[in-house]
């Protein structure tokens, strides 16, 4: 029942909001002082643990423990929701970097938040995402993760099918010999896809871990596209078998759409 679905999310709303907000001083002295800011991991769990119990969302993860490698990597996932990069601050519980839409920024207190520690792009912006390249590759030549949505964008009209995968994740990977592991985020389409909607719908969460592909001895200009189409290939497969039936009518949709 939609009225259900609205008062679902509105409630969520408002313990995200007022955790983030009681939490937000610690953050911000954690932003300022730079030695202080892997120490926002610790801060975020306590964000995280006060908002996914209160909503009564599990968070099932596959293989997590296996195939997170020790030292810096390249996440790679799929992109259904607003709810997954809160869910993969939980679920990594490291001092990654993550890769979002400069329109983040114009969120309040949350915008400076993401500006201070992760890395925006806007992708419409050729100069920009060379930037966010860069950055990312000094990240993780840190010693930072970085996590990545390659398809750039919350695909809206044709869920759970992703839309095509772009090239920074892979070249990022490549030009620092770190590995890419790609994450599948399962259902989080279904539970809340857009904002606009307003509504949510309850359902577990899962995001399935798959195993780390080396980059070591790849070279970018060639490479790059082989390793982005594996990456997309185990990803999609994961969502099929999680989604069959909504993969198949997401498949006869663009068939039908792109027919002739």
């Amino acid at each position: 029942m939609i009225w259900l679905r609205r008062a679902y999310i509105t409630y969520g709303a408002l313990v995200f909001v007022g955790s983030f907000l009681v939490l937000f001083p610690f953050f911000w002295l954690c932003i300022k002082i730079k030695p202080l800011q892997p120490l926002t991991v610790f801060f975020n769990q306590i964000w995280c643990w006060t908002f996914f119990p209160a909503i009564l969302m599990p968070v099932i993860t596959k293989d997590a423990s296996r195939n997170i490698p020790e030292g810096p990597c390249v996440f790679v996932a799929n992109h259904t929701s607003y709810l997954d990069i809160a869910m993969l601050t939980w679920i990594l519980r490291r001092f990654v970097a993550f890769v979002g839409k400069a329109s983040i920024l114009k969120v309040p207190l949350f915008g400076l938040y993401f500006r201070e520690l992760h890395i925006s792009v806007d992708r419409r912006n050729a100069q920009d995402r060379n930037k966010a390249l860069d950055m990312a590759v000094e990240k993780l030549r840190e010693g930072r993760s970085v996590v990545f949505f390659p398809e750039g964008r919350i695909t809206l009209d044709n869920q759970p099918l992703m839309g095509q995968f772009r090239d920074g994740a892979f070249k990022a990977a490549i030009r620092t010999g770190v590995p890419v592991v790609p994450i599948t985020i399962a259902y989080n389409w279904y539970i809340m896809p857009d904002w606009g909607q307003f509504g949510a719908r309850w359902h577990w969460a899962y995001f399935r871990f798959h195993k780390p592909m080396p980059t070591t001895g790849l070279i970018e200009a060639k490479d790059t596209e082989g390793l982005k189409r594996t990456c997309y290939q185990t990803i999609e497969d994961e969502l099929t078998a999680r989604n069959p039936k909504a993969m198949a009518a997401a498949r006869a949709k663009f068939a039908r759409l792109h027919a002739g």
